[in-house]
């Protein structure tokens, strides 16, 4: 699978119109190129993130159709292939079919309507097969060059832009979020045995919190904790429920201004909660590189390598690659 960056906040597609595999959004000039595509959209961090799933079949290897065995519905258009030289680079041919096996479970059963996978090693194509539809209400099935979410896979690419800004010297990790997002200077935590319901931070949340996680921060939509009510609920410019936080803010300035009127969950450095920090650590980033999120990582990230099939708004004349 391949990964979609963020102008929100998580792998890659590859257009049957080149002939060069394409891995997970990295180039070479040789037989391994990565074929991702990605358009600049002003959206968040955790917004849906779109990105092909497969590379180009390399001419270097030959392959060879093999009908999988567990799918017997011609409607599902499922087919799996492994490479003849998949022995002689050390693979065991039967381990290589569970691949095919277990797709075709989740198929059958339901719980997966389309899907593909592909296997590389040294940028040579092992084996390749896709199961069920793209568009099952339209009969379409799976093919290379489909389009699918990615979701959090975006927060890896986060990390990266975060990581190249430290590289420069232009991002301290160890620094206070508050010397980028001044918005966080009054930030509390929940505190239910204080008479107010809040206590103050007993220290700074970092860059480096953001990056892991233990921020204090959360998403809201995922339990039912009173800071997660509040998060779905905040009167505050009625943020998550009318304007649709990480859905539907126009840009990563105002969500952390919303943020900033929501007491964290717990203190900076002391749990691990999975949250929206790395749409924050996207702020930090613009904030840093004075430009839009996804400007940055299409400038520094996706144009170097050649991540062309990764958005955050498809195309019109990309919708029917998109998976439904």
């Amino acid at each position: 699978q391949h990964f979609l960056p963020p102008p929100a906040s998580s792998m890659p597609l590859f257009p049957s119109n080149h002939s060069c595999p394409c891995v997970f959004g990295i180039t070479t000039d040789a037989c391994f190129q990565g074929i991702i595509k990605h358009r600049s959209y002003s959206l968040q961090l955790s917004q849906m993130l779109l990105i092909s799933l497969f590379f180009c079949v390399s001419l270097c290897s030959t392959l060879h159709a093999q009908k999988s065995i567990i799918s017997s519905d011609d409607s599902t258009e499922t087919s799996f292939t492994i490479s003849d030289s998949a022995e002689d680079l050390g693979f065991d041919l039967k381990k290589l079919s569970l691949v095919d096996a277990s797709f075709s479970k989740h198929l059958k059963s339901g719980k997966m309507i389309g899907g593909s996978a592909l296997v590389l090693k040294g940028g040579q194509e092992i084996a390749y097969g896709q199961w069920g539809y793209q568009n099952q209400r339209r009969s379409k099935p799976i093919q290379r060059d489909t389009i699918f979410r990615i979701y959090s896979m975006s927060k890896p690419i986060t990390s990266i832009a975060a990581m190249q800004l430290v590289e420069r010297g232009d991002l301290l990790l160890d620094a206070p979020v508050t010397q980028y997002i001044p918005e966080f200077k009054d930030l509390v935590v929940r505190d239910e045995e204080s008479t107010d319901g809040v206590s103050p931070l007993n220290r700074p949340m970092t860059i480096r919190d953001l990056m892991r996680h233990t921020s204090g921060l959360t998403y809201g939509f995922f339990g039912n904790h009173p800071v997660d009510l509040q998060y779905r609920k905040s009167p505050v410019d009625q943020a998550y429920r009318q304007q649709g936080i990480l859905v539907t803010d126009p840009n990563l300035e105002i969500t952390v201004k919303k943020l900033s009127n929501i007491p964290l969950l717990h203190q900076p450095g002391e749990t691990f909660h999975y949250s929206v920090s790395t749409d924050v650590l996207g702020r930090v980033i613009e904030v840093v590189s004075k430009m839009n999120f996804d400007d940055y990582l299409r400038k520094n990230i996706f144009e170097p390598l050649k991540m062309k099939d990764t958005f955050f708004s498809i195309p019109e004349e990309k919708l029917d690659r998109f998976s439904l």
